[in-house]
């Protein structure tokens, strides 16, 4: 995880199973966006789950094509749908 001292401007949780590496919560706060955060912090964490597993996937909203620029930018390729339910 990435912090400041007061309050987090980025972060992110490894939820790996398995034989797959797997990033969670990746997120930079809106203030602190375009200052390249949220790549070093991708980057950062999937190199860490690279040294530990032979592959490693992200989660992504299709709405949230910034992030989708960025993760193709750093080499995320390979896509699978997922569904979210939303309970209650």
């Amino acid at each position: 995880m990435v912090g400041r001292r007061r309050g987090r401007s980025a972060c992110g949780a490894d939820r790996s199973r398995g034989d797959i590496g797997f990033l969670a919560g990746l997120a930079v706060a809106p203030g602190h966006r375009g200052r390249g955060l949220g790549a070093a912090l991708t980057a950062g964490m999937t190199r860490a789950l690279f040294a530990r597993y032979d592959h490693v996937a992200l989660g992504v909203y299709p709405v949230n094509v910034g992030a989708i620029r960025l993760y193709r930018r750093l080499g995320f390729t390979g896509t699978a749908p997922r569904v979210t339910v939303r309970l209650g």
